[in-house]
């Protein structure tokens, strides 16, 4: 019954593998860039900018991605999306210059940027009201996929083979996604009533979706009373779902994981322990990947509210063992019988962030806006990402070497531990309701605080 929806978000997703696997490149290569005989001469502060830019560059390419969206449609923009990454993995291929590198990580962010801002939302709209967390979260999946296959071979790879790799998943992506359908709610936005009805068919397995049509075109002539234009982004209706949005999009980035992700071979070198780095990562990237499928499963069973808090309640305990660990190992105090613990807390870290705010609060984001502003919603929230991303990765090192490595895992633990309290208090379950029904609750739930007290019966 499911199929086509399920193969549509695995295709799709392949873009995900695509940018995820430009985006880690940087872990094994740093270490060989900034090593003698390195294929490129690069300065720490050169090698600051490579792991950085392509946050830069998605922070640039999520600014077009709503008009983009809107115009074209979301098929549309997610192969224009592709083209970027392509070229960023010619330019892998034939680096000479650190200039080369730094074009490479911009143009693979233009991509990226894009993606983030597109595809839970094409995601979002294909799939049925039964899966849609699940469907939503497979490109979270292939994300964790790419992340593993670059950490599994890269140490086989040299450094000009490794693009080789690279260059496979988004020329995949662009032979087959090119066959499958548009998104059934931007079809019948542009009154293409015939185009969609066919979409939804092939996405249905099934001739028989006219209440489905009704339904959504009733969704859109609610929304599109008020045309569809940034100034519409920030009417009160729409309050309520940007506190929640911005909310996990900061949790999502302030938690950690990038640092985790993209020094992993720089941190893990630090430590004296029982296996090689390289090991470690591959570890680290296998047990993304399942905790990833687990959320997939679950989504639709537990609910986004319960993986929420305990991914932001893990996330923020995690972080505050890894910083001990290196407050301790900073301050010469024995640490011999615990070089265990940063491995074993960076896979617990890892388990809860994927469990929750890797992957639900892509769900949760898909959600809560109607479709008049929801493209502008998700550029919007693609820049703060990318800016919150691109700051922390070029930040990390600066604040590590200038007050100890601890530093930057316990403000992640501060950051996270109080955006916990505020989920608890205040985010909504979403689970199993029709997209219409979603966004009338949004509406009618204003004043957050006013509902919260009402709620404890104190008004």
């Amino acid at each position: 019954k499911y199929f086509n929806e399920y193969l549509t978000a695995i295709v799709v997703s392949l873009l995900s593998i695509s940018y995820s696997s430009l985006y880690c490149y940087v872990s094994p290569t740093l270490p060989i860039l900034l090593s003698e005989g390195s294929p490129i001469e690069v300065t720490q502060v050169e090698a600051s900018w490579i792991a950085s830019l392509m946050s830069l560059g998605a922070l640039v390419g999520s600014i077009p991605a709503g008009f983009l969206i809107n115009s074209v449609g979301r098929k549309y923009t997610l192969i224009i999306a592709v083209i970027p990454m392509l070229v960023s993995c010619i330019l892998k291929l034939t680096s000479t210059t650190v200039i080369h590198m730094y074009a490479s990580r911009i143009l693979a962010g233009l991509g990226m940027g894009i993606t983030y801002a597109t595809i839970s939302l094409y995601l979002a709209e294909i799939s049925s009201t039964k899966i849609r967390g699940s469907i939503v979260i497979i490109s979270s999946i292939m994300t964790r996929l790419g992340i593993l296959i670059v950490f599994t071979v890269s140490p086989y790879l040299s450094f000009y083979t490794l693009p080789w790799v690279l260059i496979s998943f988004p020329l995949l992506f662009l032979i087959t996604f090119i066959f499958m359908p548009e998104s059934p709610h931007y079809l019948l936005a542009k009154d293409r009533e015939s185009e969609a009805k066919k979409s939804l068919q092939w996405l249905r397995k099934t001739d028989s979706v006219k209440e489905e049509i009704e339904m959504i075109k009733l969704t859109i002539t609610k929304v599109t009373e008020n045309q569809s234009s940034w100034s519409q982004v920030f009417t009160k209706g729409n309050q309520n779902s940007f506190k929640f949005f911005f909310a996990l999009a900061t949790c999502t980035q302030f938690c950690g994981q990038q640092v985790v992700i993209l020094y992993s071979h720089t941190i893990f070198g630090q430590v004296n322990g029982f296996i090689s780095s390289e090991a470690s990562v591959i570890v680290i990237a296998g047990i993304q990947l399942l905790s990833t499928i687990f959320s997939s499963v679950s989504i639709d069973r537990l609910g986004r509210r319960p993986l929420i808090l305990v991914s932001s309640f893990g996330c923020s305990l995690c972080m505050t063992i890894i910083g001990v660990y290196f407050y301790l190992q900073l301050n010469n105090f024995d640490v011999a019988f615990i070089t265990w613990l940063p491995l074993f807390s960076t896979i617990l870290f890892l388990i809860f962030y994927n469990i929750g705010m890797a992957t639900v609060s892509m769900a949760i984001g898909a959600e809560i806006f109607s479709i008049n502003v929801k493209a502008y919603a998700f550029a919007i929230e693609s820049v703060y990402e990318s800016f919150l991303q691109f700051g922390i990765t070029k930040l990390f090192p600066l604040w590590a070497a200038a007050h100890g490595i601890y530093v930057p895992f316990w403000m992640f633990a501060a950051v996270t531990g109080i955006l916990f309290i505020y989920f608890w208090v205040y985010l909504p379950e979403t689970k199993l309701k029709p997209l219409p029904q979603i966004l009338e609750e949004m509406e009618m739930s204003k004043n957050l605080e006013f509902n919260f007290l009402k709620k404890c019966g104190h008004v």
